[in-house]
């Protein structure tokens, strides 16, 4: 006995349109992620002048003097 599948089981007419719309879903979704990783919500927290500052200062781009003078300006 060969089992109960019809004589014509095979990919044509429907099954290669089940594949084109697996196919078609991937991309869709694949494409959704994409767009959302490449322009997504970004970081709404802003610095502040003074953040930005502090952190330079950390860094060593700016010596202790003049932190304190651009402090000094910032804060008049």
């Amino acid at each position: 006995m060969m089992g109960s599948y019809p004589a014509s089981y095979d990919y044509s007419n429907y099954g290669y349109w089940n594949i084109f719309w697996i196919l078609l879903s991937t991309a869709v979704i694949f494409l959704i992620v994409w767009i959302i990783h490449r322009f997504g919500i970004k970081n709404t927290t802003s610095e502040t002048p003074l953040n930005i500052l502090r952190k330079r200062f950390a860094k060593g781009e700016i010596t202790k003097k003049q932190f304190e003078e651009i402090k000094k300006e910032m804060e008049e």
